[in-house]
């Protein structure tokens, strides 16, 4: 599942990975140098709210910032390790525990590429500045990028693979399922999954009508999305998914995705 190559982390933002809450971060990556397997972080920071990291890239967007990859998906995940107290070998035995949840959130996200039928995911492993963190760098298609909602929903994908039950599924409609059971009692953003699981479907099958339109500025800007970044704040897929987008026409559009496509499921 994972490349062969190793990349190495080079520049990186001090005091950012903390135990707890933020002990799951993720953030946005530069181009990596396959040559020098070398990786960037852009902006060298990384967040652990969704929405705080949809703002942040949105800022970004809008600023064309050039250290901001979008002919891809380029995202670091950072796993922090408590290491308090055990030593060595509780690091190396957490660190198994996160190389499992990013296996587990992988499978999720390729069951959701596959339904949208999107390339696939390839995911390498990143020598960390401590060796209390475990980090991966995940390559995805461009889509994923294409709208806050879309980002923001790949990052709950991985997220929830925290939990060790979202395991035996097969295809999406297998995942929709043990999603829907579960949702109650998720370690990882239940309420969220509750509340836009239903629309997931939608979304990815719907991609050509929502956002193949235009190019990735668009659905980003502040005439689709206005305010400033500070009342963009919490613009993503939760949003979309209850209607309280500020993109009506997203809104709108998705709606007659679902009853076109359920007309056609039946």
């Amino acid at each position: 599942m994972f490349q062969k190559e190793e990349l190495t982390l080079v520049n990186y933002a001090a005091g950012q990975t903390l135990n707890g809450y933020k002990s799951f971060l993720f953030g946005p990556a530069q181009i990596p140098d396959l040559e020098k397997r070398t990786i960037y972080l852009s902006g060298g920071i990384l967040h652990g709210c969704r929405d705080a990291f949809g703002k942040a890239v949105r800022k970004m967007i809008i600023n064309n910032d050039k250290n901001l990859s979008l002919d891809k998906t380029r995202l670091l995940f950072n796993w922090t390790a408590d290491n308090r107290s055990n030593g060595h070998e509780s690091i190396k035995s957490q660190h198994q525990c996160y190389k499992e949840w990013c296996e587990r959130g992988l499978k999720i996200i390729h069951t959701c590429e596959k339904l949208a039928g999107w390339p696939m995911t390839k995911v390498w492993f990143v020598k960390a500045p401590q060796d209390y963190q475990y980090m991966v760098h995940t390559l995805s298609s461009r889509r994923w990028m294409k709208s806050p909602y879309l980002i923001t929903l790949y990052i709950m994908l991985m997220r929830i693979a925290e939990d060790t039950k979202i395991v035996n599924f097969k295809n999406f409609d297998e995942l929709e399922k043990l999603l829907d059971k579960h949702k109650n009692n998720l370690k990882r953003d239940g309420h969220h999954v509750g509340a836009t699981l239903q629309w997931w479907r939608f979304i990815l099958k719907g991609y050509p009508d929502l956002f193949r339109q235009y190019k990735l500025p668009y659905y980003w800007s502040l005439a689709r999305i206005p305010g400033n970044y500070s009342e963009g704040y919490g613009e993503g897929i939760a949003r979309l998914c209850d209607g309280t987008t500020k993109y009506k026409e997203a809104w709108q559009k998705l709606q007659e995705i679902k009853e076109k496509l359920t007309k056609e499921e039946k």
